[in-house]
């Protein structure tokens, strides 16, 4: 009888980093063609790796520097679309901008999503995504029916609240650790046009910013920009974003026939990176004071396309090119409502005052947690801030921040980390060693592996 051995999985070399450009590191790239080569690629590849999509992460969650990264970014294919049941099965390759664009010419967009249409879907489900309505909506996986996971030996078990509850909850936020998602089945909701229709409120300090958010609105999605430069009296003002998908009638007659076509449009692409000064305090200042004063109004409802409401930074096709070769940092933070507003004072405090600040920071008001181990949004406010990258000084601070937080039982969203201190991590997730315990039964070898789970000791149970 004539053997023939298997063809080894080959693997390409290659620099990677997360959205934010900082780490960069190297490792050995697989790239599966289809879902069935993913269970032998766990049981032959002789070294741990990661699953990878986009690559959005902002930080270290989808690296695995020296090791291997299994990238699934081929695996984009549509399984199924049941258009009365309003829900998807797709693999876990697909990026949201398809996704979108083959829900809304039938009337269906995700019910959640984030700042990004290129995350996949199985990253915005190993993140567990949360958008401009989580005190509505909830978070992504509060929209998943069921998906498949490879686990780190290459079986593939089936995943929902019935089946394997305890993978399916320790998948969301579980940053690609728990197995590789191969795909998904996905609850949509139903829309009547491609347009938002938008209300912009500008509020005087934070005391105004906190009163607007708390504020009972019809609109299901809100966040509000925020200046964090401003000091004095002014500190903490903001633009209050209010948005829900507007209804055919509401579009002039010329677009009412088409009221669900979606062109995404083009995006400038930047030839090189913005010099230092691009980002610099006094550069931000000029930004802030100019989006301040273009809100100027009387709160009357605008339409916007879908682009420009939930995805502005798509406008720019390498938009962390701006912050210049050292990259960025992004903090993001949620505290719990009875100190909300304390945390939220003094971290903008202390940006305003080190001069830290940026074009890019929001407030957001959050609803109830899920029951996933590793979910990042919890009860609370969240604010999300861009810092251009400046060394220790911005180190120390978000040291700073950090301690704030957690003592106030709060917690930093691990998909954006780049720097935690790992003495923090049980205080911001107090059930991680519950999750990690459950990965040393699946994967007692950690297969899996990340930089961000070695750096932070992420999958240490005792």
């Amino acid at each position: 009888m004539l053997y023939i051995a298997p063809v080894p999985f080959r693997a390409q070399e290659r620099r990677l980093s997360g959205f934010a450009r900082r780490p960069v590191v190297r490792s050995r790239v697989y790239r599966p063609e289809w879902p069935d080569e993913v269970p032998a690629m766990l049981a032959e590849i002789p070294e741990s790796l990661l699953p990878r999509g986009a690559g959005m992460a902002y930080g270290d969650a989808a690296l695995n520097d020296g090791r291997g990264t299994l990238e699934t970014r081929r695996l984009d294919r549509f399984l199924a679309l049941d258009e009365a049941a309003a829900t998807v099965t797709c693999e876990a390759g697909v990026p949201l901008r398809d996704l979108i664009r083959v829900g809304l010419r039938r009337g269906l967009f995700p019910a959640v999503v984030p700042g990004t249409w290129r995350s996949t879907v199985g990253g915005c489900l190993a993140c567990d995504v949360h958008g401009k309505n989580h005190q509505v909506a909830g978070s992504f996986l509060d929209h998943v029916a069921r998906f498949r996971l490879a686990l780190a030996d290459g079986r593939v078990v089936e995943c929902s609240r019935q089946e394997n509850p305890d993978l399916f909850f320790a998948t969301a936020g579980g940053l690609g650790l728990t197995g590789v998602i191969l795909d998904v089945t996905l609850r949509l909701r139903r829309v009547g046009s491609a347009w938002v229709r938008v209300r912009r409120l500008r509020n005087r300090d934070l005391d105004a910013t906190f009163a607007a958010l708390e504020r009972p609105e019809p609109e299901q999605y809100s966040v509000a920009w925020l200046d964090v430069l401003a000091r004095g009296g002014r500190l903490g003002r903001s633009v209050l974003l209010l948005g829900d998908h507007a209804a055919p009638e509401e579009l002039p007659a010329r677009r009412r026939p088409r009221a669900l076509e979606w062109s995404p449009g083009g995006s400038l692409r930047l030839p090189f990176d913005a010099p230092g000064g691009a980002m610099s305090a006094g550069m931000v200042r000029l930004f802030n004071a100019a989006f301040w004063a273009r809100a100027l109004g009387d709160g009357a409802p605008r339409l916007w396309r879908l682009r420009r409401f939930f995805f502005p930074l798509e406008a720019v096709d390498d938009f962390a090119r701006l912050y210049g070769r050292r990259g960025f940092v992004q903090y993001q933070f949620v505290a719990p409502p009875r100190a909300a507003q304390a945390v939220v004072r003094a971290a903008v405090e202390r940006l305003s005052a080190a001069g830290l600040g940026s074009f890019l920071c929001v407030v957001k008001r959050m609803g109830p947690a899920s029951d996933a181990p590793l979910s990042f949004p919890a009860q609370g406010y969240t604010v999300a801030v861009d810092l251009p990258f400046r060394g220790e000084p911005l180190l120390s601070l978000l040291r700073g921040l950090d301690e704030l937080v957690a003592r106030e039982g709060g917690r930093v969203y691990l998909a954006k980390d780049s720097r935690l201190d790992p003495a923090f991590l049980d205080a911001m997730y107090p059930r991680r060693r519950e999750w990690a315990t459950l990965l040393d039964r699946l994967d007692p070898g950690r297969r899996l592996d990340s930089t961000l789970a070695r750096r932070l000791g992420l999958r240490e149970a005792a």
